[in-house]
């Protein structure tokens, strides 16, 4: 009694080596993890923001940012700038030259962004006169809570654009 054919063979044969290549794929190496810059990129959404304020904020690769903000008012303003990120150290100038009121230190985990807004202490503000440089001495004096989210275009196409900064 044959149990094979010959055509049967060639089909388990065929079965046999395509069930052992597929085992020997080399694994794929783990993807690069994202940096503090590039998880920064996008839309963000304000939380904890009372009923009459609102905030959304863009923070594009080439290093400009769009701020979407209502505060106590019926509709949004557009503020436009640059922003440098220096380690976890967040800092603004609006397109009016005119810096952010504080910088901040952040930190993203998943698709919350905190920011941290710091308080330069006199020394600081010594320091960045005659020096130009910060001595690390910031106090934290507000923390924000941003999820990452669309700006709806409703407030994009609604917003009045503002060439004379306000703060951040």
């Amino acid at each position: 009694m044959k149990i094979f054919t010959d055509t049967s063979r060639y089909i388990y044969a065929a079965l046999i080596a395509l069930i052992t290549l597929t085992g020997c794929e080399k694994p794929k190496p783990a993807p690069k993890p994202l940096t503090l810059a590039e998880k920064l990129c996008g839309q963000w959404r304000g939380q904890e923001i009372s009923v009459d304020a609102g905030i959304y904020i863009e923070f594009l690769s080439d290093g400009k940012f769009e701020l979407y903000q209502k505060m106590n008012g019926e509709w949004f303003e557009l503020r436009r700038g640059t922003y440098t990120l220096d380690g976890d150290i967040l800092s603004g100038v609006y397109n009016d030259q005119e810096s952010w009121a504080c910088d901040y230190k952040i930190s993203i985990s998943d698709d919350v962004l905190t920011m941290c807004s710091l308080e330069k202490t006199a020394e600081d503000t010594e320091a960045d006169m005659t020096e130009g440089e910060n001595t690390g001495t910031e106090n934290i004096i507000e923390t924000n809570t941003y999820i990452k989210t669309s700006i709806p275009e409703t407030i994009k196409e609604g917003a009045t654009v503002v060439v004379k900064s306000g703060i951040l």
